[in-house]
This record gives structure tokens, C-alpha cells and sequence, in this order.
């Protein structure tokens, strides 16, 4: 279940990204977009905390998942690679597995 949710999540705040880097405004709009939709924090550590993580280190978790994904998005505007975004959101689905403890 906590994989399917996750896979959820990741799939909206694709989507959301997505569709506030595509809208219209200028690039400073858009990208307080993107930073709004990113600064999730509370969902994200939400989940942590129902794959057994203490609060505390929750929202450690959650806070250091936000930041590495603001920082991967712009990564990503300057070099047009994806990897990073990538790598940072397959982070968050290590939740969904049991025997692994999250990054």
C-alpha cells in the first residue's frame, strides 16, 4: 500500500511540476510554482512517519527530500539532465520497502 501511495504522490507532483513549468507568467511565476508544489514537506513526512521513521527523523527525512529536489530542478533547468530529479524521487519510494531503510 505505502508503494502505491507513494507512487501516487510522485506521479501528482510530476504532474504539478509539470504543469507549472509549462503554464504561462514569467519564469520567476513559474518557478515559485514549482517551489510551492515542492514545498510538500508535511505530506512527505507523513509518509515517512507511516513507514515507521520517529517524528523527528520524519521530518528530517522530509525536509532533506524537499531541498534535494528544489536543487535537482534547477540542476536540471541549467544542464537539461534529468538524472538527478530522478535519482532524488526514487529516494522517496525506498519508503514503500521494508527491509531497506530510507536514505
Amino acid at each position: 500500500m505505502a508503494e502505491a501511495v507513494l507512487e501516487r504522490t510522485t506521479a501528482m507532483v510530476d504532474s504539478e511540476i509539470l504543469g507549472a513549468a509549462q503554464s504561462s507568467g514569467t519564469l520567476k511565476a513559474r518557478i515559485r510554482r514549482i517551489v510551492a508544489t515542492l514545498d510538500q514537506i508535511e505530506g512527505i513526512g507523513a509518509l515517512a512517519r507511516e513507514s515507521g521513521m520517529s517524528p523527528v527523523k520524519a521530518r528530517h527525512f522530509a525536509e532533506d527530500r524537499v531541498a534535494r529536489l528544489q536543487g535537482t530542478l534547477i540542476l536540471q533547468a541549467a544542464g537539461e539532465d534529468a538524472g538527478p530529479y530522478k535519482r532524488t524521487m526514487n529516494t522517496l519510494l525506498e519508503l514503500s520497502k521494508e527491509d531497506t531503510a530510507p536514505l
